[in-house]
């Protein structure tokens, strides 16, 4: 029998939180051989601890069970997020071959997931894009930052897919670098992208031949209209009777129109060949907007409409290209008047955060709903099928378009049929207002008296343009000598000793700059000159610009040649 000590000793064992192995060991190591020395209390206490350890050891089989249960939905779980995925997954070597892939990128290769393992990456990638794949898993080696490349793969017949991969960089239990990557077809993708690409081309391909066709066709105006303004302009300067005079004016305002709608052309050409280009400055809003009002108010009075400013007190001013946006603002201005036969017209400018709102309001006709967005297209005219020419051409606020887009805003529109529109944009407000450069002084008589008697050369081959050139300088005083082409200039001893040069670009032989060149290495005084053009393509804009001496496009007036020459006077 077992004294009192050995017993609670026993007990003791039995009751240490160990684990159920381990609690089996201590009752095997304790349980006596022969139980017939053991007291009914003694053998009492061993059957309740057995009982406890049967206890215990249900409750962890149970618990293993619900282990095994929650690890059997886990991998399912994984098989249906990995396996099932919508999208391609795959782990590879550090070397790139494929150690683990989903069903996804098994369809999308073309074959099945078993045939996929073991199979270096590289086999399914389009030769060409093998270069991208290797500096795409070198950088992930490399950063242990997640990368992404697009490439192309081939499917095991050769069809070709764009991918998109997200990939990573991993360790497993045992230290080696596994690469985790996700596929995604954008195949569908890349070939709206070529589309889209290939619809742009088309576009700005239609774009340049429209510019060309209006230039061209332009430039096959403009020597005609160039001898006939000259012409009138010398016509004015004679002894004409009152019904003359009438005539004469008729004709200035035919061709006013007519340069009018050729500038228009030409402003349109320029516009879509990217040939003009922004150049903002701060303007001070206040005398920007009162030259505005000097120059429509007039026009309002004459139509019986009021026309207001309305712009802060304080000083405001803006970034803008000052050309641009008086053009872009003169075309909202009139294209209000025009439209407006009671009421009136107001131009407001407001700061809204770190921009000013400009807005042009009218009283006019208004604009339909469904309207709205054509109005900017070219041609467009509401109620003007029959093109009548006194309703304006249809262009002017798709120049105002391509303006505002050049100036880094976007006019929007908001009319009711029948009360009025109002056309508005927003421009970047300046830090402070400058001061403005005035502007240059029109042409007084004190520039015609300057250059009385003055000799001019004129090189044209047009003869009508050359004589309408003639007769025009000869009318303010100067003496005017003309040549068909280059050479007969060039042969004439007289020719340099004249103070001014007019030449056409286009000539016979030598063309006008190579003439001007010449001249300027063999003259001994101040050298001024100016080309003439009536060719408006894109591409002679755009070298019109780097020649030496300025060049005019056709057709072009007196006042204007004389600006150019007192300008080229005023830098010599």
């Amino acid at each position: 029998m077992m004294n009192e000590n050995d017993r609670f000793a026993r007990q003791d064992k039995f009751r240490q939180p160990v684990s159920v192995a381990a609690r089996s060991t201590v009752i095997e190591e304790h349980l006596p051989e022969d139980l017939t020395g053991l007291s009914s209390d003694e053998i009492g206490e061993m059957v309740l601890e057995l009982r406890a350890h049967q206890i215990e050891l249900e409750m962890q089989n149970e618990n293993l069970h619900r282990t095994q249960a929650a690890l059997d939905a886990s991998r399912a779980l994984y098989y249906d997020l990995y396996n099932l995925a919508p999208v391609g997954y795959c782990t590879l070597s550090e070397a790139g071959v494929i150690l683990e892939a989903n069903h996804r990128i098994a369809a999308l290769l073309g074959t099945m997931r078993g045939t996929l393992i073991k199979q270096p990456i590289f086999r399914f990638i389009h030769r060409e894009d093998q270069d991208v794949f290797y500096f795409h898993r070198k950088r992930l080696l490399e950063s242990s930052q997640p990368q992404q490349c697009e490439l192309r793969m081939l499917t095991v017949d050769g069809t070709l897919l764009w991918m998109h991969l997200n990939s990573n960089a991993t360790r497993d239990e045992a230290g080696t670098v596994m690469l985790r990557i996700t596929l995604n077809d954008i195949t569908e993708r890349k070939r709206f992208e070529d589309e889209l690409v290939a619809a742009r081309k088309l576009a700005e391909q239609a774009v340049l031949v429209k510019s060309r066709f209006l230039a061209a066709a332009s430039h096959d105006l403009r020597q005609p209209l160039q001898a006939i303004n000259l012409f009138n302009d010398a016509l004015i300067g004679t002894g004409l009777s009152d019904e003359q005079k009438q005539i004469s004016g008729h004709l200035s305002q035919s061709i006013s129109s007519l340069n009018e709608l050729l500038n228009v052309l030409l402003d349109l050409s320029k516009l879509d060949a990217g040939i003009i280009k922004a150049n903002p400055e701060v303007i001070e809003v206040e005398k920007f907007f009162l030259r505005c009002d000097a120059e429509f108010s007039p026009i309002t009075k004459r139509k019986r409409l009021s026309f207001r400013l309305c712009f802060p007190l304080k000083p405001m001013a803006i970034i803008a290209d000052r050309e641009l946006l008086r053009s872009l603002m003169g075309n909202l201005i009139f294209n209000a008047i025009k439209y407006t036969q009671q009421g009136g017209v107001l131009v407001a400018i407001r700061q809204r955060g770190t921009k000013a709102l400009i807005q042009v309001w009218d009283t006019g006709i208004g604009i339909p709903a469904e309207h709205i967005h054509s109005i900017f297209e070219e041609y467009f005219q509401i109620e003007n099928p029959e093109r009548v020419r006194r309703r304006g051409l249809g262009l002017g606020l798709a120049i105002v378009r391509r303006q505002a887009k050049l100036l880094g805003t976007e006019v929007a529109c908001r009319s009711r049929p029948g009360k009025g529109s109002v056309f508005e944009f927003s421009l970047p407000l300046a830090v402070e207002a400058q001061e403005e450069v005035p502007p240059q002084n029109a042409i007084d008589r004190a520039i015609v008296d300057a250059y009385k008697g003055r000799r001019i050369v004129v090189v044209e081959d047009d003869a009508m343009v050359a004589n309408a050139i003639k007769l025009s300088l000869e009318s303010v005083g100067m003496c005017v000598a003309v040549f068909q082409n280059a050479e007969e200039a060039l042969s004439d001893a007289e020719t340099l000793k004249a103070d001014f040069y007019v030449s056409d670009y286009r000539l016979p032989g030598l063309d006008g700059e190579r003439f001007l060149e010449n001249i300027l290495k063999r003259s001994t005084k101040p050298f001024r000159a100016v080309l003439l053009t009536g060719d408006t393509t894109p591409g002679w804009i755009e070298k019109a610009r780097s020649l030496r001496w300025p060049v005019l496009f056709k057709p072009i007036d007196l006042p204007q040649l004389l600006t150019t020459i007192q300008s080229q006077a005023a830098s010599t």
